[in-house]
């Protein structure tokens, strides 16, 4: 799989924060088949596209908790969370604390 293909997996997945998508969706955006797509990213990423596409989100939502003001349910669903519940896991998993206090720290140093 040449690298083009793979980059162009990865602008696609990074331009889908406000709606789902799928591995059939980004493989067929790709030209190429769900087996490979899932191959590329393990090879190039050492991830499945979920888990990179959630990474991402998570990333940009850090980024909006420490930059703005904006109420932490609004920021789940601008970078493409449909549950808060599921939000607040993964965000927590990820830094060990809640959106709030995560903003609350980073606001603090």
């Amino acid at each position: 799989m040449s690298i083009f293909v793979c980059k162009k997996s990865f602008a696609i997945l990074k331009n889908t924060t406000q709606r789902t998508i799928t591995l059939a969706d980004l493989s067929k955006s790709a030209n190429i088949s769900k087996s490979e797509c899932s191959r590329c990213f393990k090879l190039s990423l050492n991830t499945t596209p979920y888990k990179y596409l959630t990474e991402y989100r998570l990333s940009m939502a850090a980024q909006l908790l420490k930059t703005t003001r904006e109420p932490v349910g609004n920021i789940a669903a601008s970078v493409g969370f449909r549950q808060m519940s599921h939000f607040g896991k993964c965000f927590k998993e990820k830094t060990v604390y809640s959106p709030k206090a995560y903003r609350e720290v980073e606001n603090n140093l």
